[in-house]
């Protein structure tokens, strides 16, 4: 075996060694990211401490609907909002739901409702009642 045969193997030893470090790193990774979004709870689904992306009052104007945005692991392409109901009376809040990008046209139907469509499932209406009902669409499938 030449000597140049013998770098050959170690270019290549050293190569696959990268390789298989930045394919591990990168799979433990996306295993703990994809864990933490399915194991949180409903009601840790969101920092209430950051700024809502738009607020809906309800018709009689005694709550408001917060809708915020929650950013996926996967380079933004798998994101969710979170909506929240809070009393103008007080300062409790209810995390109401969760839905991912498919949702739009989130309103309200009534004082005591909640309405958005799904985009993907043939413009599907959900309707929850904000006394007792929520929503989280990994368990809606």
């Amino acid at each position: 075996m030449s000597q140049r045969d013998g770098r050959k193997k170690i270019i290549i030893i050293i190569i696959f060694f990268i390789l298989g470090t930045v394919t591990i790193v990168y799979g433990k990774h996306q295993l703990l990211t994809w864990a933490s979004i399915y194991r949180t709870s409903l009601e840790n689904a969101i920092d209430l401490d950051t700024q809502p992306l738009y607020e809906i009052p309800s018709p009689d104007e005694k709550l408001t609907l917060e809708v915020y945005y929650r950013g996926g692991p996967f380079l933004f392409s798998d994101y969710s909002y979170v909506g929240v109901i809070h009393s103008s009376k007080s300062d409790e809040r209810k995390v109401l739901f969760w839905v991912d990008q498919h949702y739009e046209d989130i309103k309200w139907n009534s004082n005591e409702t909640v309405t958005f469509v799904n985009k993907l499932k043939d413009d599907k209406t959900a309707q929850i009642n904000i006394h007792d009902e929520t929503y989280d669409f990994r368990k809606k499938r």
